[in-house]
């Protein structure tokens, strides 16, 4: 009686639970992606932003007499090799990782649910990349934009920090940057941050914060805490190097000196914008089309202000999504010049001798500066690279890193392939590309 009683008990407690997580899984609410801050980046008044750009407010006799003066002193010294730091965006969103479709892929009028004949995903961009859209926290993803550096003669990454806000979508790319950088500085990468001030002006003139300055010191705050501290985090002189995507808010030296105050640590700023009395730097950016000798422009107002430090900029062009997704008028547009802007001005930096130059971008595909490969570019770009930095591979090597990441989905938890694609990994990371093409080729032999 008791054995039958006991069964009968334990049957009606297998049917209430198994309604109970059919209803919790039918009441489980779908995933939607956080709102993104509105005109993030977007720097389209020229007006009220002159200020980014001051080396183009150089008169020309002034320029001419600096990049003279910077060549002769040039001559007097040993050419150091610049690093080459590529600017990341840690921005993408997948429904296999977040749950969503992240904004910088469906903006306003995309929606990357829908696959054409060709198989490409509807994604805002003019460009595609050439392993289909990806999310940001993939470790598959990681591993293949790791490779594909340390192939191309690229020594690390600079990623955009959006601030310890917990705003808008601000937490979810704070996440991804944190994941980012400790997996390229495990990677053996350098790593360093780019600040985005303008979310203090955003969170300010949408009444989210009523102090802007104790919001600027928690950012950086948490910038010491988190990312000053990672080994390979790039130094200049002993101290960190804070790069600003500004300044938008932090205008003066006094934003600057009081957001600094409860540091540790003093770093060395390099803004976009000169920032009197407290920058140790600037750095150039995306000239504007109608911008003659953009470059040499930087060169020249380094030299002129001593500053110890040169923070060059390389690109290939800018073709952005903003009309076409919704989200205002373009910008503007900037021609690949056939395919060689981009290595000339590789070259055109190297002859002024930077300490840094930055790669504008590595992944901005909806502004269409990525340098990563894509199916309308191929490997282009990194092959310029490899030109550039002299490292002793080739595209050949740069596809087998696309193939491990192509199989590696394909894959998916088979554990023994996977172990394999890991071992090609091992050899590529160790320079030995031809027996990794050999394992390769073993490997899909053997399929």
């Amino acid at each position: 009686m008791f054995t039958k009683l006991r069964q009968f008990r334990l049957l009606i407690g297998a049917l209430l639970l198994g309604l109970t997580l059919v209803s919790c899984q039918s009441a489980k609410p779908e995933l939607k992606a956080p709102e993104a801050a509105p005109e993030l980046l977007r720097f389209n008044d020229r007006d009220q932003n002159e200020h980014l750009a001051p080396h183009m407010a150089m008169p020309e006799a002034l320029v001419t007499e600096q990049l003279e003066l910077r060549k002769e002193q040039l001559s007097l010294q040993n050419e150091n090799q610049p690093l080459v730091m590529a600017h990341y965006f840690p921005w993408y969103q997948t429904p296999e990782v977040h749950g969503y479709w992240g904004v910088h892929w469906r903006m306003n009028t995309c929606d990357p649910e829908q696959i054409d004949a060709e198989g490409k995903r509807d994604i805002c961009s003019h460009y595609y990349p050439i392993i289909g859209p990806y999310d940001s926290l993939d470790p598959d993803l990681l591993e293949y934009h790791i490779l594909l550096m340390k192939l191309s003669g690229i020594d690390g990454i600079i990623v955009d920090f959006y601030g310890a806000q917990n705003f808008y979508d601000w937490p979810v790319l704070r996440e991804a940057s944190d994941t980012i950088l400790e997996a390229f500085n495990a990677a053996g990468l350098k790593v360093a941050i780019m600040y985005i001030d303008q979310t203090l002006q955003i969170a300010e003139n949408n009444g989210l914060i009523t102090d802007p300055a104790a919001a600027a010191s928690a950012d950086l705050a948490y910038i010491e805490e988190h990312y000053f501290a990672l080994e390979n985090y790039l130094q200049v002189d002993g101290e960190p190097l804070l790069l600003d995507y500004g300044p938008v808010y932090l205008q003066s030296a006094t934003n600057w000196q009081s957001a600094y105050a409860g540091l540790a640590s003093n770093p060395d700023l390099a803004s976009l914008g000169y920032v009197d009395g407290f920058s140790s730097t600037t750095f150039p950016w995306i000239e504007w089309p109608e911008w003659q000798n953009y470059i040499p422009n930087y060169y020249a107002w380094v030299n002129w202000k001593g500053f110890d430090l040169a923070i060059g900029s390389a690109y290939f062009g800018f073709h952005d999504y903003y009309n076409e997704g919704g989200w205002g008028n373009s910008l503007y547009y900037l021609d690949d010049l056939d395919g060689e802007r981009f290595g000339q001005y590789l070259a055109e930096n190297a002859q002024y001798n930077p300490d840094i130059i930055q790669l504008a971008t590595w992944n901005g595909f909806v502004e269409g500066t990525m340098l990563e490969p894509t199916l309308e570019t191929g490997y282009q770009y990194l092959q310029d690279l490899q030109d550039f930095t002299g490292v002793p591979y080739s595209v050949s090597d740069l596809e087998l890193v696309t193939q491990i990441y192509k199989l590696r989905k394909a894959v998916g938890t088979g554990q023994n392939l996977q172990s394999s694609l890991s071992s090609i990994r091992f050899a590529l990371e160790q320079g030995n590309t031809l027996q990794a093409n050999k394992m390769m080729q073993s490997l899909k032999f053997s399929k």
